[in-house]
């Protein structure tokens, strides 16, 4: 069954940092993502699904992690409209979004694993702590863009 519904996710201040549609295809999603704000930059995450994105306006800069638990960033990529781009569940990264917001296309995998964060812990490896007790833990992110 088709299922479409449309979401806000929130910042500590409670503005949306992302407004989101969603057509449930059975075996993945068709998303439409307006970017308000740049995800929280605190601790990486990664998906529960693989995914194709297609940016329609505005951009931003994917800020990618080698792995899931190494400390820092390995590089970043400038995401312009036109761009299309596979990422695997499993990629660890952080987005900032452009000053003027960003639209993006999403075509989605079934659900395959759990939404969360990679938090530092005191010996420098990341590990992994599921969305829901990341944010009870550390409140949601500022919107500084």
């Amino acid at each position: 069954m088709n299922i479409l519904w449309a979401q806000e996710l929130p910042t500590s201040g409670g503005q949306p940092y992302l407004r989101r549609w969603v057509l449930d295809l059975g075996f993945g999603s068709l998303r439409l993502h307006h970017w308000l704000c740049s995800d929280d930059n605190r601790a990486p995450h990664d998906h529960p699904y693989w995914l194709w994105t297609l940016i329609l306006k505005g951009g931003y800069t994917d800020w990618v992690y080698p792995s899931s638990r190494e400390p820092s960033y390995s590089y970043r990529e400038k995401r312009r409209p036109g761009s299309f781009r596979f990422w695997h569940a499993e990629h660890t990264h952080w987005v900032q979004v452009d000053e003027s917001g960003c639209w993006s296309l999403c075509v989605t995998g079934k659900q395959s694993r759990i939404w969360g964060f990679w938090t530092e812990r005191y010996d420098g490896v990341r590990r992994f702590v599921r969305s829901s007790r990341y944010f009870r833990k550390h409140g949601h992110h500022v919107c500084d863009n």
